[in-house]
């Protein structure tokens, strides 16, 4: 569904970003970090979804989205130890 506001996990409803897709699935196998930056509400949380969803290669998602503007080291390693 192209106008709901939560984030797409499917590439059927993912919407005009084939070119971007493509060349994540080129880069993925020779970057050990990929960073999605862009402006707020434009899809960067759909597109890691549906990208790496459609790859069979194994990753983490971490959503540091809750963190302080200056996060300790205990809470980013809590952030990384919740997620594995």
């Amino acid at each position: 569904m192209y106008f709901d506001p939560r984030p797409k996990t499917r590439k059927e409803d993912f919407f005009n970003r084939e070119n971007e897709l493509k060349q994540f699935e080129n880069v993925l196998p020779y970057a050990s970090l990929i960073v999605v930056t862009g402006l707020r509400r434009t899809g960067k949380t759909s597109f890691v979804d549906v990208a790496l969803s459609s790859t069979d290669h194994p990753y983490v998602f971490l959503d540091m989205r809750d963190l302080r503007v200056v996060p300790s080291r205990t809470e980013i390693i809590r952030k990384i130890e919740t997620a594995f």
